[in-house]
């Protein structure tokens, strides 16, 4: 199960999730599973400077499934 606080961090820095299937846009992702194994194995800290990171690179706006799951 997703921790609850993936969604709600999202929420916070503008980066909407999307289902698994879609292909994402501009400030969404669907690397859902990804950021919660980040943020039970780095916790929210590290977590958080990650969606920071990518909420606030404008380079990587569309990349945060890429850059989420280390492609």
């Amino acid at each position: 199960m997703i921790d609850a606080r993936v969604y709600s961090i999202c929420e916070e820095y503008g980066i909407e999730v999307i289902d698994g299937r879609a292909y994402p846009d501009v400030r969404q992702t669907r690397a859902v599973a990804t950021m919660d194994r980040i943020l039970r194995n780095r916790g929210e800290a590290h977590f958080r400077m990650v969606m920071s990171t990518l909420a606030e690179t404008e380079n990587n706006q569309g990349s945060s499934t890429s850059i989420c799951s280390g492609r």
